[in-house]
Formats: C-alpha cells, sequence, structure tokens
C-alpha cells in the first residue's frame, strides 16, 4: 500500500491485511461473498478501479475471468477503471465471465501460476 495514494477497503480479511486494520490505515466490510455483486452494482460500494486477472484473449478479443468469476463480473461492470493481468496460466472458463479487449483500460501481460489454496487438517 502506498500510504497516502491508495487506501484498501478489504471485503475479506487475512495475514495480509490485519496490520492495516489495526493501525486504520485500511478498512474492513464484512459481508457474505454472495451479498457483493449486489453492493457493487446498486452502488453501495463505488468502484473507482477494478483490479482483475483474465486469460489470454480467443481470436475474437474475448478474455475470460477464469476461476474468478465471483464478484469480478459486478466488479467489471461496474468499476470506473479496469486494470488486468492478462495471465497465459489463467484458464478460460466459458459463460458470463468474459470481457472485450476493448474494455480493458491498462493491462499488464504475464505467465505466472495460478494461486492454488491448499487444505488444511
Amino acid at each position: 500500500m502506498t500510504q497516502g495514494r491508495i487506501r484498501s477497503n478489504s471485503l475479506f480479511t487475512g495475514a495480509n491485511c490485519r496490520q492495516a486494520i489495526s493501525e486504520g490505515t485500511a478498512d474492513f466490510i464484512p459481508v457474505f461473498l454472495s451479498k457483493i455483486p449486489n453492493l457493487f452494482r446498486q452502488s453501495y460500494i463505488k468502484l473507482n478501479y477494478a483490479l482483475i486477472q483474465l486469460s489470454s484473449p480467443d481470436e475474437h478479443g474475448y478474455l475470460s475471468l477464469g476461476t474468478s468469476i465471483d464478484a469480478a463480473v459486478a466488479a467489471v461492470e461496474t468499476a470506473d477503471v479496469i486494470v488486468a493481468l492478462i495471465n497465459k496460466r489463467m484458464p478460460r472458463t466459458f459463460g458470463d465471465g468474459t470481457i472485450h479487449i476493448s474494455n480493458i483500460d491498462y493491462a499488464v501481460y504475464t505467465d505466472q501460476d495460478i494461486h492454488l489454496a491448499h487444505t488444511v487438517i
């Protein structure tokens, strides 16, 4: 976080943002995942930027949100600016989770492993 420039407002909290929340330099809104899209669509939470990870574009210029179709679709629909991490390793999925490359304001291209959640026993 760049202090004074970006203020994080997290809908989920983890080890990566607890200190900033405790210090009052970041915010946390507890909410069920299923409620987040409507918070964006009804402007309860106004998104200036949506930072999203996408698959590579197909031959028609469409990219897939891949494994991130939960609240990302609503974020893409409502944000003022779309910043995309276009990752060769993001799988292409089908359905409503696509975006045309012409709708992306800024793009960074990468070839990184997708984060995997590990089961804790």
